[in-house]
């Protein structure tokens, strides 16, 4: 490589400006390389169009020397002084090389139509050989030349090489053109070009034994333009992916080149999915790819639809300027243009043999572009019945018209394991008398029922869940009965598409006349008023059964709680001759906030009404268990109050339990005694989605809790009210008021 650049380094700093200095830069930086120059008719706009390039770097990739060739060219000709050749003499199944030319900066060695079984181990003597031909040789090993490091050109066509390896090929960085046509190939190695940089501008691969060819040989992710690949008359049918290789989005596929498929054995193009385009929109990509696949034998049925359905993709293939290739078979298909099954997919069928299933004499195909497999068997039942087997495909299309099948219900229960893949089914045109409910049912998933001209008499009601525009019944004279009535919101309206489908004609004594038209009194039907105050007595019925269901399980407690309220003012409630306390409190004892209030505004308004209270924090006896007295107490008190406070700053896990016993025990009591009253007050202004124990979110739902505000300035009235005093004001003792308490309504608000 160094002895390379200081030549090619002096040609450049020397150069006159005959070469496009920017295309020569643009080739340096594309390519990674500084030994290429670019013709300068490149720039021409005339020349591009003349030779179909794209652009001006696809002509610079297709048409560039290496400085070798620029330099030494005179007058068209190599020149002597630059570019030497060898005296080439054949020994022993081998040739000696003998520098015929001295003094040259580089060498070509020429040996065509020879004897030679593999490229002379010699040459690596030589280490500037940049062209070499050894065509129509016997040659099959070609590992020795992996030493020149610095060859442009190697021909290698009418040997006998049976296969490549892409590390030899790898190591040539500056390999423009291979040609190894006309020989023995049977396979080219996976990745063989997928990684290459700045090389193999041409390489022909043509005349030669491939059958199949991986999918990573057909895209180059380094190297961003290459001129022409050419598979040309080998043997291919397959594009295969057997690694799983997968193309992932960041990929970057370049702007491609020419690669030649032209008369080969291609019979199906390929599955994007299995050759690693799981994603189509990644083959999207390869748009600047030209593939060209024609004079293969193309067989255009059902296996090319998923390719002409991919308008935009296929496009890319199909529309390149010099792409018209064209279907081989079937027969009536043969020299059709492929890109114009795009305007009808329907064309692209697959038939169906007996072996896979097909009904004798009857004609199957897969369909793609309505995803369905049509059966036909028109006129050809002879034994006037369903077959029993049918191929094992989704979306089946039977026509079993004009076959003289009578017996639907035998029909479908011979033919259960078949019938739920029915998509359509055509049966005009039989001896069918009669459409059963277990017709209906084995139909339910049929799109497209076709029954016209058929002797029908009788339908089943089932019908109805059917769409009318699914079901083709044709015109239909039946003896109409009132059970027949459903016809009139069944059958579409004359403004629906399908509007003909179906007609239903009642005989009447003046003759037949649509079942649209006809009324009740025509066929003798009664009313049946009553029957239909009954059913919406017992709908209502059942949907206040569900609404009561509902809320009796969701809000029972709220239920129990407002109408035991109701009950007390109803009917005053026998007094208890004792209670030890008149008033428990429940609160958060580390909320010295609370506490306070308690101390200095509470406690002095209950003692002042002579009511006997039990503060837990205060009054509980050291050592003994904390639950078991809470239970005594609470069952003593008649009043239970409860102090609502924000309990998620709780420091001891211990109060928080204490409080929620409390709670629970204070409901127990209050369920089981009428006596008992809770009282709550919402101290820090709590919403209900704030309290976790049940019972005392059911109190604040039913509007049972005292609100600790002075917006309304009640709140002590309101406590008294509950605690059973008449009035704030007067201080008398709690034995006088006793009757009052006893009687004292439940009145909580949130």
């Amino acid at each position: 490589m160094s002895e390379l650049c200081i030549p090619f380094l002096i040609v450049i700093l020397c150069s006159n400006g005959s070469f496009s200095e920017s295309l020569d830069e643009q080739l340096k930086l594309m390519f990674n390389r500084s030994d290429l120059r670019c013709p300068k008719e490149c720039e021409t706009q005339e020349f591009l169009n003349e030779m179909r390039f794209e652009n001006s770097m696809e002509c610079c990739t297709c048409t560039a020397e290496s400085l070798w060739i620029v330099e030494g060219n005179v007058n068209g000709k190599l020149n002597d002084t630059y570019v030497g050749h060898f005296d080439v003499s054949f020994v022993k199944n081998d040739i000696e090389l003998k520098v015929k030319d001295h003094d040259v900066h580089f060498y070509n060695l020429i040996y065509t139509y020879g004897n030679l079984t593999a490229v002379p181990i010699s040459v690596c003597n030589f280490n500037t050989i940049v062209y070499i031909d050894l065509s129509f040789n016997q040659i099959i090993d070609i590992r020795n030349i992996t030493c020149l490091s610095l060859l442009d050109t190697l021909l290698l066509a009418g040997n006998k090489i049976q296969s490549l390896n892409a590390e030899v090929f790898h190591e040539f960085k500056h390999l423009r053109r291979v040609d190894v046509s006309f020989n023995q190939i049977t396979e080219l190695e996976p990745k063989f070009f997928l990684y290459m940089e700045g090389s193999m501008f041409h390489f022909d691969l043509s005349y030669n034994n491939m059958t199949e060819i991986d999918v990573t040989n057909m895209v180059w992710t380094r190297q961003i333009y290459f001129c022409t690949v050419n598979f040309s008359h080998n043997a291919l049918n397959e594009i295969t992916n057997p690694s799983n290789f997968s193309f992932q989005p960041e990929q970057d596929f370049g702007r491609g080149g020419y690669l030649d498929f032209t008369y080969n054995n291609f019979s199906h193009f390929f599955n994007f999915e299995k050759i690693g385009f799981h994603d189509l929109k990644l083959f999207g990509k390869m748009q600047f790819y030209s593939f060209d696949f024609q004079y293969n034998n193309w067989i255009c049925d059902c296996k090319f639809y998923p390719f002409v359905s991919q308008a935009t993709i296929s496009s890319y293939i199909l529309y390149a300027s010099h792409v018209n290739f064209k279907c081989n078979s079937p027969p009536q298909f043969k020299n059709k243009i492929i890109k114009n099954f795009q305007h009808y997919p329907d064309l692209l069928i697959c038939n169906i043999s007996m072996s896979a299933r097909c009904p004798h004499k009857c004609h199957c195909f897969y369909q793609p572009s309505q995803d369905k497999t049509v059966v036909n068997c028109r006129t050809k039942l002879s034994s006037k019945k369903f077959p029993l087997v049918l191929p094992e495909y989704q979306n089946l299309a039977l026509d079993f018209s004009k076959n003289l099948i009578s017996d639907l219900d035998n029909q479908f229960e011979r033919t259960k394991n078949y019938t739920s893949r029915i998509k359509e089914i055509n049966l005009e045109g039989n001896n069918i008398e009669s459409i059963s409910e277990f017709v209906v049912s084995q139909l339910k998933s049929t799109t497209m029922i076709n029954m016209k001209h058929n002797p029908i008499t009788s339908i089943d009601m089932s019908l109805r869940n059917l769409r009318p525009c699914n079901v083709q019944l044709g015109r239909l004279d039946i003896v109409c009965t009132c059970n027949d009535l459903w016809f009139q919101s069944w059958l579409p309206s004359s403004t629906m598409p399908c509007y003909n489908n179906t007609w239903i004609f009642c005989k009447t004594n003046t003759g037949y006349k649509s079942i649209t038209q006809i009324t009740k009194s025509e066929l003798g039907c009664t009313e049946y008023y009553h029957l239909k105050w009954f059913n919406l007595c017992i709908g209502i019925i059942v949907s206040l059964v569900v609404i009561f269901a509902f809320t009796g399980y969701n809000f029972y407690i709220e239920i129990y709680i407002v109408w035991r309220r109701f009950l007390r003012k109803l009917s005053r409630p026998v007094s208890r001759t004792f209670f030890q306390y008149d008033v428990y409190i429940s609160c958060n004892e580390e909320d010295d906030g609370l506490r306070n209030w308690i101390s200095n505004e509470l406690l002095p308004h209950l003692n002042e009404r002579g009511l006997k209270s039990f503060l837990p924090y205060r009054d509980c006896q050291p050592g003994r268990p904390r639950e078991e007295e809470i239970i005594d107490t609470v069952s003593k008190s008649k009043s239970i109050l409860v102090l609502l406070s924000d309990l998620h700053h709780l420091e001891r896990e211990s109060t928080k339990a204490w409080i929620s016993c409390e709670w629970k025990y204070a409901w127990l009591n209050y369920r089981e005694d009428f006596l008992k009253n809770v009282i709550i007050i919402n101290y820090d202004f709590l919403y209900n989605r704030d309290v976790s124990n049940r019972y005392i979110q059911a109190f604040m739902r039913a509007s049972t809790c005292i609100d600790f505000s002075n917006y309304r300035k009640d709140m002590w009235s309101s406590l008294n009210s509950l605690l059973g005093l008449s009035s704030p004001s007067y201080g008398f003792r709690y034995h006088r008021f006793q009757n009052s308490l006893d009687t004292a309504a439940i009145y909580l608000q949130t």
